[in-house]
């Protein structure tokens, strides 16, 4: 690669901008069949990592 002098350094490593348990990073094939993270009483969904996911068998439709 032109310009790599053996250190990983940007732009050739580079630190993610998201951290690495977000769903849509870590675990996107869970968000892609809709399934839902779970995460335990003591947890903060906006700091945790969710180790479980609920994945629905059967579809449920929202009645207006």
């Amino acid at each position: 690669m032109p310009g790599y002098k053996g250190e990983n350094i940007e732009p050739f490593c580079k630190k993610p901008n998201r951290r690495y348990c977000n769903p849509l990073f870590k675990n996107s094939h869970y968000v892609h069949q809709n399934c839902a993270p779970l995460y335990y009483a003591d947890q903060s969904p906006q700091q945790d990592c969710s180790h479980y996911f609920e994945c629905r068998k059967f579809r449920v439709e929202m009645i207006k």
